[in-house]
């Protein structure tokens, strides 16, 4: 069975997006690999990749661990990024119930390492691979074309084009609020501007820093950032310790609103001398530094917050500022019908 299949080699998440006989198949592994162990009593076995006699738990069972890594470690394309990536394919095989796999593969990664590692990351995944997603077994063939490796909040750019929701040769600033990192991608002319996207180290990661900081103020403990990104996530409105209840909505807004104005000024100093003529927020942390963004440009121009802010849900928006419809996946879809649209065109 051939297949194309986006896959976003992120440094939180690895996505991955296909689609065979209208059944979709999209989904997401944690970039992080651990050392194989048993699973406590009553626990689900972990996901758990062996290639080449080379056993390792993936993905969120991996972040778990205190012997997690990450699957970028140094910043370079190692064996644990190939190992998460058969994960996703094997992911896919199982949901087809297939064993073998043909894959024209298309892949993104972060701005700062695209232009520097996509022709590793080809050599990388091309070729037979064997291997075992838990008990079951997996061979796959992968074609990946260092050409169909493109920077991540390009991808972005692609998707809404895709959608109808942004117009050809607009100016846009792309703001890609990643787990490890921030990505900041300039498209202009509907081409990606290497020279003007840039990267810092400032992704979700240290929100929950922050946060984790402020918790430990209030309570006097410090929780793990594991921990606070799970409190995160969960939506939970006030922590309790002991006889006290504590307020978490009131840290988080105060935590959102210094971390969303920490990343909002690297938009004008990253920028400076460029007319934006729509800034995108996208990625996994595209809501949390929203407020902040949504407040300066209303100040800027000084307009009603709502009208600044565009959902990205209706044909032809007007809004300055955009946020993705599912922003931690806009990156790997808008990858997927750019390979859709490559293969349409070598067809023809």
């Amino acid at each position: 069975m051939h297949l194309r299949i986006a896959l976003d080699v992120g440094m939180g998440a690895f996505k991955y997006c296909s689609q065979l006989h209208g059944q979709k198949l999209v989904g997401l592994i944690d970039s992080a690999v651990a050392p194989p162990r048993e699973p406590g009593f009553g626990q689900k076995p972990f996901l758990q990749v062996t290639m080449s006699s080379e056993c390792r738990i993936v993905g969120s069972d991996a972040r778990a661990s205190e012997f997690a890594r990450a699957c970028w470690g140094g910043g370079k394309v190692s064996q644990d990024v190939k190992l998460l990536a058969m994960a996703a394919l094997g992911k896919i095989c199982e949901c087809l119930s297939y064993d073998q796999l043909h894959v024209t593969l298309g892949s993104s990664l972060p701005v700062q390492m695209w232009a520097t590692h996509r022709d590793a990351l080809a050599q990388l995944l091309s070729g037979e691979h064997a291997f075992a997603l838990g008990k079951s077994s997996y061979r796959v063939r992968v074609e990946l074309d260092p050409n169909r490796v493109l920077p991540e909040g390009y991808c972005t750019y692609l998707h809404l084009r895709s959608l109808g929701l942004l117009g050809a040769h607009e100016t846009v600033g792309i703001v890609d609020v990643g787990h490890s990192t921030v990505g900041l991608c300039l498209v202009e002319n509907d081409e990606f501007v290497a020279e003007r996207s840039v990267h810092r180290d400032e992704g979700m990661r240290m929100f929950y820093g922050l946060l984790g900081q402020e918790v430990a103020r209030m309570t006097g403990d410090f929780p793990g950032d594991l921990m606070i990104e799970r409190l995160y996530m969960s939506g939970a409105g006030e922590i309790r310790r002991m006889n006290e209840v504590i307020d978490l909505q009131r840290i988080l807004q105060m935590t959102m609103r210094t971390y969303g104005e920490k990343i909002f000024n690297l938009v004008p100093t990253t920028w400076k001398g460029v007319t934006l003529g729509r800034v995108v927020l996208t990625g996994g942390g595209a809501t949390t530094v929203l407020p902040a963004f949504a407040e300066h440009f209303s100040r800027k121009f000084g307009m009603a917050t709502e009208r600044v802010i565009e959902m990205a849900t209706e044909p032809e928006p007007r809004g300055l500022l955009m946020v993705c419809p599912e922003p931690r996946m806009a990156n790997v879809r808008g990858l997927y019908h750019w390979l859709q649209e490559r293969s349409a065109l070598s067809v023809a």
